[in-house]
């Protein structure tokens, strides 16, 4: 009995022991596991924060993003309404251009049609003057781009002499002092009939009211050739010659001009802005028609000019088409 249980003491002992190891091993491998799963875990968590980490990045690169495109998109905004802007200020300028062209259109086509207007009129009163006088027995020549009515010095002087009727060595010549003033007289009536209708005065039904204050004035100018001059056997210096051929032909333009003014009511003629149309000028041998040596040019050089000179003034329609492109210009004066 001993014996046996002596065995069954030590089969006690064997399990235990065996359970024992058992569990020693579970437990291993139980701290085994843990360790596995714990550095699992950790992996893990260093994943978790890398993950962690790269989607913070994202995020914040995601917001950079997204204000670096609210910013394009303000941006991309304001470029939008600044071109509007500048295209509504584009159209405005376009209508204004457009408007500015019109008004100019109208104004150089005003300018155009007053100008060729007075040119037109003036050289119908050349043409009426020309033969007004050529019936009265007149002969004269007229220039009808240049505005003038030519007067050969035979009708009124002899040569260097800047009175009429006079001649060298015999004085005044009756004879001559007549047909020098009836060709002045001839003159004067045939300006005094047609002159009124292209002056500022009292119009008839017979003028054109085209021809109204187309002129400025009339310019009565004295012309010399340039020959030199010899007194007393001394021939004088080119200088001395054109102060003397200067000084003839201011004589002969105000002789004409004293005969002129007290005639037929010429002095009475006022342009459009109330000064008289008659005037004097004189150029000496400045203005030569003729440049030859010839006795013939000469004599052509010797004349006495009327120069119709054409009126500036504004008409009422280009005044109001000038005040409607001032605004338009952007002139306030």
């Amino acid at each position: 009995m001993t014996a046996a249980n002596d065995n069954a003491e030590e089969g006690g002992e064997g399990y235990f022991a065996s359970v024992s190891d058992l569990m020693v091993g579970i437990l291993f491998v139980f701290l085994l596991m843990l360790t596995v799963f714990a550095l699992n875990f950790r992996d893990d968590e260093d994943k978790q924060k890398v993950a962690l980490a790269e989607l913070v990045a994202a995020r914040a690169e995601a917001e950079e993003a997204r204000r670096a495109a609210d910013a394009e998109r303000r941006k991309a905004t304001a470029a939008q309404q600044e071109a509007a802007r500048e295209k509504e200020a584009a159209d405005a300028q376009r209508l204004k251009n457009e408007e500015l062209r019109r008004l100019l259109q109208r104004a150089v086509a005003r300018m155009t049609e007053e100008l060729e207007g007075r040119q037109a009129a003036r050289k119908r009163l050349l043409s009426t003057l020309e033969r007004r006088l050529r019936d009265d027995g007149l002969t004269v020549i007229i220039d009808p781009d240049s505005g003038i009515l030519r007067l050969p010095e035979q009708l009124l002087f002899e040569k260097g002499q800047s009175e009429l009727g006079v001649i060298s060595g015999r004085g005044v010549v009756p004879a001559k002092l007549a047909e020098a003033q009836g060709n002045l007289a001839k003159l004067a009536r045939a300006l005094g009939d047609v002159l009124p209708c292209f002056s500022r005065s009292d119009r008839t039904a017979s003028c054109g009211e085209q021809d109204r204050s187309t002129l400025e004035g009339v310019l009565i100018e004295g012309h010399s050739d340039r020959q030199g001059y010899r007194i007393g056997g001394r021939v004088l210096s080119v200088e001395e010659s054109r102060d003397l051929n200067d000084r003839l032909s201011v004589e002969r333009a105000l002789t004409v001009f004293k005969e002129l003014r007290q005639r037929n009511g010429l002095d009475g003629l006022r342009n459009s802005s109330g000064f008289p149309l008659l005037a004097v000028s004189s150029y000496g041998d400045r203005r030569p028609i003729a440049s030859g040596d010839t006795e013939e040019e000469f004599r052509l050089n010797r004349r006495i000019d009327l120069r119709f000179l054409l009126s500036s003034r504004t008409s009422d329609e280009l005044q109001r088409l000038v005040d409607e492109i001032r605004p338009a210009l952007g002139d306030g004066s």
